[in-house]
């Protein structure tokens, strides 16, 4: 399959965009990080940061097929994506099972337990040295 270059023009624009968001969302909690008074507050900045850093580019704006299809413009994509070449190969994203749906669930219970065990809100002392 030849890639269509007005496709491959717009998902390399949106990953791009997805990089500057990324990045500005890490360089903010980074500031804020040099800003904290306690081990606890840089411990929540950086559950934060591990959270968002999760936020993968696997949205229909950052798949070449979803653009190629138009997917991102259509209320009902599944009537779409049934002739969708991805989903010939992984299933379609939104169905249980897909591919698509089996990382991203995978992604959701990664920062699940990130924000439940990263750091519980215990209180941090200092270590005794000898």
């Amino acid at each position: 399959m030849k890639v269509n270059e007005k496709t491959r023009q717009k998902l390399i624009k949106n990953l791009e965009e997805w990089l500057e968001l990324t990045l500005d969302i890490a360089r903010d909690t980074i500031e804020e990080m040099r800003h904290a008074i306690s081990v606890e507050d840089l411990m929540n900045l950086k559950k934060r940061l591990l959270i968002d850093l999760l936020d993968l580019p696997l949205s229909s704006t950052e798949c070449y097929f979803c653009i190629e299809l138009g997917l991102d413009d259509v209320e009902e994509p599944e009537k779409i994506c049934k002739d969708c070449p991805y989903a010939e190969h992984h299933g379609i994203c939104s169905v249980m099972n897909s591919s698509w749906r089996k990382i991203i669930d995978s992604l959701y219970e990664l920062q699940n337990l990130i924000d439940k065990e990263y750091y519980r809100d215990e209180k941090y002392e200092s270590p005794k040295r000898d």
